[in-house]
């Protein structure tokens, strides 16, 4: 393998692989905790090993815990491959500090990527459902605005699942329509078939204003056309649940899930 000769050139690119590794880290880490906020029980089983002076694996770390000290250190740098001593205000990368301590960037964004790979649908439905049986009209403003994001998202998750409308509040919606197009025509002739074109675009879920009721309401463009659908919110994730529960959240995570 060929390498740059020394001088200013390759010290500035360098430099600028550093600053990016830094950026890369510091995004990847800000989602991280987002999302182990959201689906601590799932987060919280991915591991990374944590490395000494030696590269001798001395500790296993939680990923929440290297992104909390990726987005609050005071000291970072950037070694091969690796991410070096990595101090917090609070605390260090191991429960047993010491210098040198280091994890291998490649491997934290592996297991950043297994982590996700496994999340689906029905664990956002299961976060959103017990924030939703909590809300009131008396609700702090930060649980409102969690299931008004993360409801809108999972309109977009419905839509990149595969498009299942078999089932679901779209199938509902879509079904309504079916039948007031036949019925605006003309009656069919005994044992004729009908194909109907109905096109529609992405579902947008949204939280009823009387909190109380916990009513969800969704809306959808069918045939140009806005169409709305308003259902108790068990009925509602049960239903969306059953259509698109075992999809995977990762191809979908342009959307992504919103924190408190």
């Amino acid at each position: 393998m060929s390498q740059l000769p020394p001088c200013e050139i390759t010290d500035r690119i360098f430099d600028e692989q550093d600053n990016l590794v830094e950026e890369v880290l510091l995004i990847v880490s800000v989602n991280v905790r987002v999302l182990s906020e959201i689906f601590p029980r799932k987060m919280k089983r991915a591991k990374v090993k944590v490395y000494d002076y030696d590269d001798t694996c001395v500790d296993n770390i939680e990923l929440s815990r290297i992104a909390d000290l990726l987005l609050h250190n005071r000291y970072i740098m950037i070694r091969d491959q690796y991410v070096v001593d990595l101090i917090s205000d609070e605390r260090f990368m191991s429960d047993k500090p010491q210098l040198g301590l280091k994890v291998d960037f490649a491997q934290y964004l592996g297991e950043v990527q297994r982590a996700l790979e496994v999340l689906t649908v029905n664990d956002l439905i299961g976060r959103l459902r017990g924030a939703t049986k909590q809300l009131s009209s008396s609700s702090n403003i930060k649980d409102i605005v969690f299931l008004t994001q993360n409801l809108y998202t999972l309109g977009g998750l419905v839509m990149t699942d595969g498009a299942h409308v078999d089932q679901g509040p779209l199938k509902s919606i879509l079904d309504r329509v079916a039948v007031q197009i036949l019925e605006a025509g003309p009656k069919p002739v005994p044992g004729e078939i009908r194909q109907l074109a109905l096109v529609s675009g992405a579902p947008r879920f949204s939280l009823e204003p009387e909190l109380d009721d916990k009513h969800i309401r969704v809306r959808v463009q069918v045939n140009g056309k806005q169409e709305e659908l308003v259902m108790g919110y068990e009925d509602f994730f049960s239903e969306v649940s059953r259509a698109h529960g075992d999809a995977k959240l990762l191809p979908s995570l342009r959307h992504t899930v919103s924190s408190t």
